[in-house]
């Protein structure tokens, strides 16, 4: 009967660790979760914002200056990537290769490398949609790449 009690109490605790360490491996997938979604509409919002302040020069060409200049900070993690008009009649699908650098970041401060960067670029392009990527920048940390593809006015009549 000792026996089988010290069993009964081995097999219970056994069990609530168990679930313990399921239900904690289960809590922090989820916070990872909700905490990438956040990032992603924190993100969604400031290109979008972004994206009101690009213009283009009467040549169709991408002028940033005025993004630029209403940033406000010489540390901006802002890259804008463009696709030569070539490029976009030749193939279907965009390659991370393909995209222009329009302007990159520059200085000693966080920043993903060029081709993850031009991942993400490519991705949000072929998919017409954003997109968040994960990727690391050159001191090796993690940071989450977002990216949404900007089409001039003139490009989004043509369109519809």
């Amino acid at each position: 009967m000792r026996r089988l009690r010290r069993r009964i109490t081995l097999l219970f605790a056994l069990t609530s660790a168990v679930g313990l360490v399921a239900m904690a491996a289960w809590a922090v997938r989820g916070d990872d979760v909700r905490r990438r979604d956040q990032l992603d509409r924190t993100m969604s919002a400031d290109t979008n914002w972004a994206l009101g302040l690009l213009e283009t020069d009467e040549d169709g060409r991408l002028d940033a200056g005025v993004l630029l200049d209403t940033a406000g900070t010489a540390c901006s993690p802002l890259h804008l990537l463009s696709v030569p008009p070539d490029a976009a009649r030749d193939a279907r699908r965009i390659a991370p290769a393909d995209l222009a650098v329009e302007h990159a970041p520059r200085g000693p401060f966080l920043t993903a490398d060029g081709p993850a960067v031009r991942r993400a670029a490519a991705a949000a392009v072929n998919a017409d949609e954003e997109r968040s990527l994960d990727g690391r920048p050159t001191t090796g940390e993690p940071v989450r790449l977002f990216a949404l593809p900007f089409y001039p006015p003139e490009a989004e009549e043509g369109r519809r």
